[in-house]
Parts: C-alpha cells; sequence; structure tokens
C-alpha cells in the first residue's frame, strides 16, 4: 500500500503572526506536530518537499528543497535526534516508506535562539554532504519574503493525515518543518499545531519566511563551501 505526501489547504485570516508570542498556549498544551485533512498530493507536483528519515525508518519529519546542499525544516524536527549519523533527507517521491533519493546530512544548524519550551525561532537548515541532482520531481522551491495578506489561500505540502482509516489507523509522522506555499513560493515552515484540535479552526503556527529570510540567506552564506 502506498502512503503519499498530502496538500492542505489553509486561509489566512487572522493576521501576521511572525513568531510565536509567548509560552502560555505552549505551557499549557503539548504541541503537535500533524496536519489532520487535505487530499493526496499528485505525482510529481511538489517536487521541492523533501522527508526527513530516522534510522532507516519512514518520513518523521517534512522539509523543503531551498537550494542543491541545503534544506530548510523546524529546529524541533532535528535538536532531539542524532540528524547526522541517523537521519537521510528523501527528496523525488511522495512516499513516506520508499521511493526518491536518499542524501545524507553533513551540517546541521538550528537557529541559535529556538526555545523548545515557546517553540520560538523553530527554524534550522541542513547542509547535504553532496548536491541535490535536479530534475523533474526534484526541484528547489524559492522563499518569498513578502508579507502574505490576509485571506490569503496557502498550501501546506506534508507528511500527515489525509484522515483516519482502518487500513492505516496507527500513522504518526509529522508535518513539521513541511514547507507553506503561496503563489508557487514559500512563505512558512510548519512548527506545531495544538495537541488534538488541529484541523478544527483553531490556530496552527508556523515560522514566517519573512521574518527568518535574513537569518537564512546569511547561514547558508556563512556555511558554504568557497
Amino acid at each position: 500500500m502506498q502512503i503519499s505526501a498530502t496538500v492542505f489547504i489553509l486561509v489566512l485570516v487572522l493576521g501576521h503572526r511572525e513568531e510565536v508570542s509567548g509560552a502560555t498556549i505552549a505551557d499549557r498544551l503539548s504541541p503537535m506536530a500533524l496536519i489532520i485533512g487535505g487530499t493526496d498530493v499528485e505525482d510529481g507536483k511538489a517536487p521541492y518537499l523533501a522527508g526527513l528519515v530516522y534510522n532507516n525508518s519512514e518520513t518523521y519529519c517534512g522539509g523543503s528543497i531551498i537550494a542543491a546542499r541545503w534544506i530548510l525544516t523546524a529546529a524541533r524536527c532535528v535538536t532531539n535526534v542524532n540528524v547526522t549519523n541517523l537521519t537521510v533527507v528523501r527528496v523525488g517521491t511522495n512516499d513516506i516508506y520508499e521511493g526518491g533519493s536518499m542524501y545524507q546530512i553533513d551540517r546541521v544548524i538550528p537557529h541559535e535562539r529556538y526555545s523548545a519550551i515557546t517553540i520560538r525561532n523553530d527554524v534550522a537548515l541542513l547542509r547535504l554532504k553532496t548536491p541535490i541532482k535536479f530534475e523533474e520531481h526534484v526541484e528547489k522551491i524559492e522563499l518569498n519574503e513578502e508579507l502574505v495578506p490576509i485571506n490569503a489561500t496557502l498550501t501546506i505540502v506534508g507528511w500527515g493525515f489525509v484522515g483516519w482509516n482502518k487500513e492505516n489507523p496507527k500513522r504518526t509522522q509529522g508535518d513539521s518543518g513541511s514547507p507553506v506555499v503561496w503563489k508557487g513560493k514559500q512563505v512558512g515552515v510548519v512548527s506545531w499545531a495544538m495537541a488534538g484540535v488541529c484541523a478544527i479552526g483553531l490556530p496552527d503556527v508556523q515560522a514566517s519566511i519573512r521574518y527568518f529570510y535574513g537569518w537564512i540567506t546569511k547561514t547558508m552564506a556563512a556555511n558554504s563551501d568557497h
């Protein structure tokens, strides 16, 4: 049985929260990284989507290809696991278990001010040991640092649930680190959703590309081989 990536559409209606503004929600609710709902992604429709695969198992977090050797993801995906030795990046497939190409990671760079308590600054960069080979099913996505307008329709592509079913009742891979897309460019990174209540109208939290664009570009430049 093929289990594929999912696409979830959301409409921005609550204004422009550039980062999580405090610890109160995170203190009361256990953060969760799973979007429920959406539809299966058609083959080749999200060539920028990457999956973080731990210890030769299934995809546990999302990411996006933003350059030949760079994956953008969430800091929470890389701070509690042995990423360099046990995690690889899968690209070029929508299947969480197989297909595509695997790339090893040689550098893990979470935001230096990331907080697992408040979930602030939840972005990270992964530098790959070898450049990604771009082709029809593997392409990078451009970053958009524009201010996203209210009522804009955004698309999240990740590895979470399409819905519960008897064939797959225990599917638990998350959407953290996955790209939030507007007009074909990435404007956010999935951070977390309220545990047990996502996809029913309560806020989910995304890290803003506009807010972190400077950090992303400076970090890549400072860690590129010359």
